[in-house]
């Protein structure tokens, strides 16, 4: 069996604790106090307690002690020999910003109530249906995904999209056509005749690409009339509801129609979004690119429209009504403030 063997207490001589001799002679007395090589030696015995200086005390917080003591049994873990568990990080809770071009204006907003509890019940509904800019189904992205490696096309003349299509519209920063935005506009087009409670009102019409074209190429014909006015191809058709011919709503503007969204190709390289209230005879023009174009040109693009519209408007109202009406060109606007840009 192992001893502890018992230790004495002794005094030892300064040759002893100091055998090089060099280090004796260094060794100086002065004013009680023992130095060596220049360091001092206190002498603890009959020294008074002196004031402590205060120290900041850290305490070791929760997170850095739990990884001391992982971090410890890892080792030990391994010089054992042993599998260490793999532990993952956890997920942050940080709740991502979403930049400008992406933030909606159909979340959080409270509807006005009014004293009708059906008025009410429909003020709920309104605008809280349909929200572009809601999560989509991954199941539905799957399924377009697998179908577009087949690379397939659609035949010439058929109302499907083929695989370019898509391609092009899941491309960032690639150029979209009239396809994509009339594609865009018959969505919205056919949510509205299914379900008009989702949207602001149901009193508004959407178009398409070709009504602002065909306007905006027919506008020196119209100014060059001499005794009638001459309107675009389609135009009275646009005005009674029959076209665009995708999801026709039948509802005749002014009558059934207050509001009417469209879409205009600006300087060859940029679609913005107008808004027409008849109402309140204003075309607003919303426009994600701010910085591509002047408001000398918008309104340039926009003019044909604000001009041609009156008089259209009047020549498809009643008889009895059509000399109180005016034909006075619609304000155009463009607002700047809250407008995503890209």
């Amino acid at each position: 069996m192992f001893k502890v063997p018992q230790l004495k207490d002794e005094d030892i001589s300064t040759d002893k604790m100091f055998p090089k001799k060099a280090v004796r002679d260094r060794m100086v007395e002065s004013d009680d106090e023992s130095t060596v090589d220049g360091y001092p030696m206190l002498n603890t015995q009959n020294t008074q307690p002196q004031k402590s200086s205060s120290v900041k005390i850290i305490q070791p917080t929760a997170s850095i002690a739990e990884n001391f003591i992982q971090r410890k049994v890892g080792q030990t873990l391994k010089v054992m020999g042993v599998d260490q568990p793999k532990i993952g990080r956890e997920k942050s809770t940080r709740v991502k910003k979403l930049g400008s071009a992406l933030q909606t204006p159909f979340r959080g907003i409270l509807p006005n109530l009014g004293n009708n509890k059906q008025d009410n019940q429909l003020n709920i509904m309104r605008g809280l249906g349909y929200d572009p800019f809601a999560p989509v189904d991954m199941q539905k992205v799957k399924i377009l995904d697998d179908w577009l490696q087949l690379d397939e096309e659609y035949p010439i003349g058929s109302q499907n999209n083929g695989v370019e299509f898509f391609k092009i519209l899941r491309t960032h920063q690639d150029w979209l056509n009239e396809e994509h935005i009339n594609s865009a506009m018959n969505l919205l087009r056919l949510r509205f005749m299914k379900n008009p409670k989702t949207f602001r009102s149901d009193r508004i019409a959407f178009t398409d690409t070709y009504f602002t074209v065909v306007w905006t190429r027919s506008y020196n014909e119209f100014l060059s009339a001499q005794d009638l006015p001459i309107f675009p191809n389609g135009a009275h058709d646009y005005c009674s509801g029959k076209l665009p011919a995708f999801a026709g709503t039948g509802k005749k503007w002014m009558i059934d129609v207050d509001y009417i969204y469209s879409v205009l190709f600006v300087n060859n390289n940029h679609w913005v979004a107008i808004y027409i209230s008849i109402p309140n005879r204003c075309i607003e023009v919303f426009d994600c690119g701010l910085k591509g174009s002047t408001n000398e040109q918008i309104v340039k693009a926009v003019k044909p429209f604000a001009h041609m519209l009156p008089h259209l408007l009047r020549a498809s109202g009643p008889p009895s009504e059509r000399p109180k009406m005016s034909v006075e060109q619609y304000k155009i606007r463009r607002p700047r403030q809250g407008i995503p840009q890209c």
